[in-house]
């Protein structure tokens, strides 16, 4: 017991005592759950809702208002992602 022949014979049945390297997370993922927030999702329906009275009203420039509002929730859809990603990434590595 503990010789050198029964390690190995332990290690060839039931393979090393490691634990499993944890997967980092991609980035994808944590921008989907960014876009999964229901004030961005209601907010963007808003955005797009605004486009159409704003190019009634104003064709030249009536648009740009919820256009505007889009990128700005796409910013604020990657800084959150970005964000969730380093903490994510920081748990992996404790």
């Amino acid at each position: 017991m503990g010789d050198r022949c029964d390690i190995h014979r332990r290690q060839n049945k039931f393979d090393q005592n490691k634990k499993p390297t944890p997967k980092r997370p991609p980035f994808s993922e944590s921008v989907k759950d960014a876009l999964n927030d229901r004030l961005i999702i209601l907010v963007a329906i808003f955005a797009i809702i605004s486009i159409i009275p704003g190019m009634i009203v104003n064709a030249a420039k009536g648009w740009q208002e919820g256009v505007f509002i889009c990128v700005a929730l796409f910013i604020q859809v990657l800084i959150t992602a970005y964000s969730d990603y380093v903490k994510d990434n920081k748990f992996v590595e404790l």
